[in-house]
């Protein structure tokens, strides 16, 4: 009830209940500040818990001590809960350091026990943490690789003094891969991997970077995607002429040649078209252009008793003597049959 109260009040209420006059209030709370650092409130509080407690006021010799935790008078601070300790002067118990399990006093070098599940111990009268271990403000202690990866011991949550095996410390205070490189804590030369676990001493990666086109394998490890091929530089990368086309790519028609629609460098050539490539088809390119056809000549043929039709094709490109024409040809003339060949740009029939 007596947070629920102002720091007046409280002061006016302490003074009626102890028959105090206004000096000797002041005197008190100028006391219990500078010795315990608190409020008035809370000195309005510990002054009339602490009077009740303390016995000897009202003839009992038996002094004893406030719990500020449980709210009772105790006769020992140790005797009921082993985080506090009786403070002096005064006459109740308070915290032990957060270090502490037991304690003496409230600093950090007045510690009597340890809590060894926290990762401290004793050493004199104040609880450290253990060797590879940190402290970060609570009781609990954290292991120095918790914050710097491969580090072994530290002297804060920034600067490592030694690093686990396979890693090197660097000036800076950080530890580096010896060999491979730092992926989930672990020094690994699994390329391509960004998640991996360690078991037995050998290293498993769980996932792989799809961003630079890794795809996982069924034994734990990393590989290029379809139509992806590695790089002497570790990276995944299309290979123009493969018969597979790449996002990468416009066109890949499984060779390397110039003019055929699908360039050298998977590039679609002007006036040409191509469709149908895929991380597991090639390209077929066709011509987008205008072809105007020119008779050149038609002449007769002695030899052969045959006529023969020279026809220009404009503009000409190489790859119209891969064209079969003479399927694509008929003639009405009977008993007469035909011939197709390109050569130097004109088709004779």
């Amino acid at each position: 009830m007596f947070y629920g109260m102002s720091a007046f009040s409280l002061s006016r209420a302490t003074q009626r209940l102890f028959n105090l006059d206004t000096t000797d209030y002041n005197t008190l709370n100028a006391n219990f500040l500078t010795n315990y650092g608190t409020y008035l409130v809370q000195i309005d509080f510990f002054w009339i818990a602490t009077r009740f407690c303390n016995t000897s006021d009202a003839g009992d010799t038996n002094n004893k001590w406030f719990d500020i935790y449980s709210f009772t008078c105790i006769d020992s601070c140790n005797n009921t809960n082993s985080s506090l300790y009786n403070t002096t002067p005064g006459d109740f118990c308070n915290g032990c350091h957060y270090s502490c399990l037991t304690c003496t006093g409230s600093l950090s070098n007045n510690c009597a026990t340890c809590d060894y599940n926290l990762s401290r111990y004793l050493s004199g009268t104040s609880c450290p943490c253990n060797t590879t271990f940190i402290d970060v403000g609570n009781a609990l202690c954290y292991p120095c690789q918790n914050f710097i990866a491969g580090c072994n011991t530290c002297t804060s949550t920034i600067l490592c003094t030694a690093c686990l095996p396979g890693f090197v410390l660097h000036p800076s205070g950080i530890c580096q891969c010896s060999s491979g490189f730092l992926v989930s804590g672990i020094c690994t030369n699994i390329t391509g991997c960004t998640s991996a676990v360690e078991y037995s001493g050998t290293t498993y990666c769980v996932a792989c970077n799809s961003t630079l086109h890794f795809e996982p394998t069924l034994t734990y490890t990393c590989q290029c995607m379809a139509s992806y091929y590695l790089t002497t530089g570790q990276l995944c990368s299309p290979k123009c002429g493969d018969a597979v086309q790449a996002p990468e790519e416009a066109c890949d028609d499984g060779n390397l040649n110039d003019g055929d629609g699908c360039s050298s460098l998977c590039i679609v050539e002007n006036k040409w078209m191509c469709q149908g490539g895929s991380p597991t088809s090639p390209s077929v390119c066709m011509i987008s252009d205008n072809i105007d056809m020119l008779v050149k000549y038609v002449r007769r043929v002695t030899t052969a008793n045959r006529m023969q039709v020279g026809i220009k094709f404009s503009p000409s490109y190489s790859q119209l003597s891969l064209i079969n024409f003479k399927q694509y040809l008929t003639t009405n003339v009977p008993y007469t049959s035909l011939n197709a060949t390109f050569a130097n740009g004109i088709l004779l029939l």
